[in-house]
């Protein structure tokens, strides 16, 4: 049977993108039978696959970003008190304190910047205790094992600890662990999850990606600490564009200048998603009906990315 799946990427404030995507797609009636997500990806996909609906998706992500455990969990990470204002809150204090180097200091007595308990009390405030093979439409979420260097996807099991596990930004949110391994952000190894897609059975995969490109990246760095993280950068960047050539269309939004902290920009990003969404749904319907009259004849997937790929391992049995 022929399968579509919608893949969402990491961004994190970037990627509420996605939601105007959402809304551009369930406008146009264009349904996929599975989602993929990692990161902010993966909070996204699951609000959407849970409610069914982007308007609901929207207002409840909405609603946390201005709730008091958002603002107060964010700067718990900065040791400041509780911010009101939206413009400059906890996550542009965290990114000074990165750029500071504040983070190096306190990593050494401390395993993350935002303690386990606040971290897991935020994520139940967002999403339900359900799960994730309980929820109509098909998902799954990505998160990079660190103990093993694999990339781990979730597919069943509680929605809550998956979620946890794909948004972990590695020394800010806490490891979250599952038997021997230890579970942190997904975009550390996969921002573009196209590959888990096909994997899953995915004929066609249309992807939104609100990732960076190199020109995006901060002025040529002048410091040490700089340096580390535009080269580091520059590496996940590349080995994104990798991964999702994969997709059978890309969805791109107008994101430049967004950084990842910049959750105050909520109607910026939606809109920038939904514009550039409106722009190409013709093509996405071509796509996904070219996909399916190849797939008649035998022509589509699995294509590419057939074989068990290195360091891949799917969650079959969850243990808690």
């Amino acid at each position: 049977m022929f399968k579509t799946a919608l893949v969402l990427s990491g961004g994190a404030a970037r990627g509420l993108a996605h939601i105007g995507v959402l809304e551009q797609l369930e406008k146009a009636r264009i349904s996929f039978d599975m989602v993929v997500g990692t990161s902010m990806g993966a909070i996204i996909g699951a609000l959407y696959c849970y409610t069914g609906n982007a308007f609901l998706t929207a207002q409840r992500m909405k609603s946390f970003l201005q709730s008091e455990i958002f603002t107060k969990g964010l700067a718990l990470a900065v040791e400041q008190p509780a911010l009101t204002d939206q413009s400059e809150g906890a996550f542009q204090k965290l990114f000074a304190s990165l750029k500071k180097g504040l983070y190096y200091t306190r990593s050494v007595t401390r395993p993350s910047l935002v303690p386990e308990k606040f971290y897991r009390q935020a994520i139940s405030e967002l999403l339900p205790d359900i799960l994730i093979q309980d929820m109509p439409v098909r998902f799954a979420a990505v998160s990079l094992d660190m103990t093993k260097g694999e990339e781990y996807i979730f597919t069943r099991g509680p929605l809550r600890k998956a979620i946890m596990a794909s948004a972990a930004i590695p020394g800010v949110f806490p490891p979250v662990a599952i038997g021997e391994r230890l579970l942190v952000d997904g975009g550390w190894i996969d921002n573009v999850p196209v590959t888990p897609a096909i994997k899953m059975g995915a004929h066609c995969v249309i992807c939104s990606d609100s990732s960076w490109s190199v020109a995006e990246l901060t002025p040529f760095p002048t410091n040490a600490v700089e340096v580390a993280f535009r080269c580091s950068d520059i590496t996940r960047i590349l080995l994104t564009e990798i991964k999702k050539s994969q997709a059978d269309f890309i969805i791109r939004p107008g994101l430049y200048g967004v950084r990842w902290s910049d959750f105050h920009m909520f109607d910026y990003c939606v809109s920038a998603g939904r514009e550039a969404c409106a722009k190409v749904l013709k093509r996405i319907r071509r796509t996904i009906r070219i996909r399916k009259i190849q797939s008649l004849g035998g022509l589509c997937r699995p294509r590419r990315g057939c074989s068990n790929p290195v360091g891949m391992v799917f969650h079959d049995e969850f243990h808690a």
